[in-house]
């Protein structure tokens, strides 16, 4: 989509850059995948047993096995924000914002 003048990011203003949100996986194939977890799980516990396997396949099976079953671990960021200035419309920004009418909303 065109960028016009006062419209950074490129979308009407209300206007979604994906309206439907991400496709849906159809059922059978969902229903397909399911069918073949286990044996997809197998695959990777034996590619991490393998000794004659690369260490960084091993690495990536066990990695694989255990964000499935744990979830990936929580990351940290360690921010360090020191705003020492804001850009000269940033107020006007701000203001405009504040007495826009919220999307769906009747003015």
């Amino acid at each position: 989509m065109k960028f016009t003048k006062g419209n950074e990011v490129g979308f009407k203003k209300g206007q979604s850059g994906n309206p439907a949100g991400r496709a849906r996986l159809p059922d059978e194939w969902r229903e397909m995948l399911k069918a073949n977890s286990p044996e997809a799980v197998e695959t990777l516990a034996s590619v991490m047993k393998d000794k004659k396997a690369p260490a960084s396949a091993r690495v990536a099976a066990a990695e694989a096995i255990l964000d499935r079953a744990y979830g990936r671990p929580k990351q940290s960021v360690d921010v360090d924000a020191n705003v020492t200035s804001l850009p000269a419309d940033f107020w006007s920004f701000v203001t405009q914002r504040e007495t826009e009418t919220p999307v769906g909303e009747k003015s």
